[in-house]
């Protein structure tokens, strides 16, 4: 709304200068909330004992701090940045990197899990809520840098100034092709770097699952009659 015009006509009226981005987030807020009812409506409505009122809420409440630490950290980057496609571009590079890291230590040091916002703290086991308080915290830390950050800026402006391009375009940028690349490039960058990490990720899964079967009896004797490893 901001690049095309729409929030400038709306701030010409009588609303505050950030009722539009307090309008999104309470949007926001309120969908966690009926996600929240939902989720752990469903749960508890399977009947199982296993899954208990407690459990379910704690999972449904870790969904929905998860998403609002998501609305809040979109939030953040659309103050610092100049565009929304560069705003969208780090946020998304922010939750893989946290997705990565999540799936590394969980393989490597759970303990290291802990402090990643993702980490949902053991639902039906443990309930550990001090973990759902440190995120609501932090949500709401991040969330506050935002709200000074859009109160700081001008509109239309943004925290980190946007690089200056080139007064003239190169010969590979005038052909359709390196237009459509220069267009699309972080994008095709950032496939090709998520697919890597897919990659190592199946690799390192591979090689587990060739020493859990090694190791375990009885799904040894399951593949004992196949003359090839699992890996293969």
């Amino acid at each position: 709304m901001e690049e095309n015009g729409q929030l400038e006509i709306l701030n010409s009226l009588h609303i505050g200068s950030q009722a539009s981005s307090m309008a999104t987030n309470l949007l926001v807020l309120l969908h966690t909330v009926l996600t929240i009812i939902l989720v752990s409506g469903i749960l508890v409505s399977y009947n199982v004992s296993s899954i208990d009122l407690k459990g379910s809420l704690y999972f449904a409440c870790s969904l929905g701090l998860a998403s609002l630490l998501g609305a809040s950290i979109a939030y953040l980057c659309a103050q610092i940045f100049a565009t929304s496609s560069q705003a969208r571009g780090i946020f998304f590079s922010i939750v893989g990197i946290l997705y990565v890291l999540r799936a590394g230590t969980d393989v490597s040091n759970l303990t290291l899990s802990k402090f990643n916002p993702l980490y949902l703290g053991h639902p039906f086991y443990q309930n550990n809520w001090y973990y759902l308080i440190g995120l609501f915290l932090l949500t709401l830390v991040v969330f506050s840098i935002g709200l000074v950050l859009e109160s700081s800026r001008d509109l239309g402006s943004s925290t980190i100034a946007p690089k200056k391009g080139k007064t003239k375009a190169s010969k590979w940028l005038a052909t359709p092709l390196g237009f459509f690349f220069y267009l699309n490039r972080a994008t095709i960058i950032s496939w090709l770097l998520a697919d890597g990490v897919i990659a190592l990720m199946y690799g390192s899964i591979y090689g587990d699952i060739d020493t859990f079967v090694s190791s375990n009896k009885l799904i040894s004797q399951m593949f004992a009659n196949n003359s090839t490893t699992l890996i293969n």
